[in-house]
């Protein structure tokens, strides 16, 4: 059962402190979460080179010529190590409350091309940027645990 509160003085306090719980879940730095969800995506994309699986779980398309052997996306080992900040291209931005990452174009020319395709060339897209649902979950779990500290 709902109470009411009559006093004007008790609702004028109530929603000042909704105000400063708002603002602070707003503005306060989210460093930690921020760099743990950085790591979980960086795992995540590791995982989707060495299991040829795009990030909601999909194989990657199979080649229509045989190879020479080694893995898909792994030729050299360049986008690999550019997509889990562990090379030249890597490219990241931590904030205290956002989070971008990508691969050069610069220095990765061909990283758009096995994440998007290129159907001029008849390449089709190997996604490996990103991570999976249960990881964004937990992603998501955890910014919202930190926002309890405000509670």
């Amino acid at each position: 059962m709902l109470r009411r509160i009559n006093s004007p003085i008790e609702m004028e306090k109530f929603g000042l402190y909704l105000g400063d719980v708002a603002d602070a879940f707003e503005s306060d730095p989210m460093n930690t979460v921020i760099e743990e969800s950085y790591q979980a995506i960086l795992q995540n994309i590791r995982d989707n080179f060495t299991s040829s699986v795009t990030p909601g779980g999909d194989p990657w398309p199979e080649r229509k010529i045989e190879g020479d052997g080694h893995p898909l996306l792994m030729d050299t080992g360049a986008l690999l190590q550019a997509a889990t900040g562990g090379g030249a291209g890597h490219i990241v931005v931590l904030e205290p409350r956002a989070l971008e990452f990508g691969v050069s174009a610069d220095t990765i020319p061909y990283a758009a091309s096995h994440e998007f395709g290129y159907m001029e060339r008849n390449l089709p897209a190997r996604s490996y940027l990103g991570a999976g649902k249960e990881t964004l979950a937990e992603i998501g779990e955890e910014m919202a645990d930190e926002g309890e500290l405000f509670f």
